[in-house]
């Protein structure tokens, strides 16, 4: 009888640990951040920004969907937007940061990595400024660590 206690007691351990792993991973997945060398300054959302080191990632863990980028040396973060879509879920490639290069300026246009993806959004002036030469538009990739 003590035997088969001693048994259920060591496997009801082995399950809460297990479940407990689960959950520390999902919650680690869901607050994953990123980080960039941005060696141009660029335009988001019509904001401008230097070019630097950035950290990319959810605002906070109770709100995943909302995604910010920090600046590095000053420690400022600004929304980005609300993403939708999941990520690649590939560990192994962490993701990019897509920009528009058009006569000079760099635009961040996409964003994708393993635990989300979204388009980030010019403002409707910036698309209308650059129109006329979107001919001589490069698309510039930057990796994400």
């Amino acid at each position: 009888m003590e035997a088969i206690m001693k048994r259920t007691l060591i496997r009801s351990t082995v399950m809460l640990l297990a479940v407990l792993a689960v959950s520390v991973s999902i919650k680690a997945q869901s607050a994953q951040q990123y980080s960039a060398n941005i060696p141009f300054s660029f335009e988001a959302r019509g904001e401008r920004y230097a070019a630097g080191k950035y950290r990319l990632g959810s605002m906070s863990v109770n709100t995943p969907g909302a995604i910010g980028l920090r600046e590095m040396r000053s420690g400022h973060i600004r929304v980005l937007g609300i993403t939708h879509g999941e990520g690649s879920r590939n560990w192994d490639n962490p993701g990019t940061l897509t920009f528009r290069k058009v006569n000079g300026r760099y635009l961040l246009s996409e964003i994708s990595t393993a635990t989300f993806q979204m388009k980030v959004r010019s403002k409707k002036n910036s698309i209308d400024e650059l129109a006329d030469v979107a001919s001589a538009e490069q698309i510039v990739t930057i990796f994400l660590n």
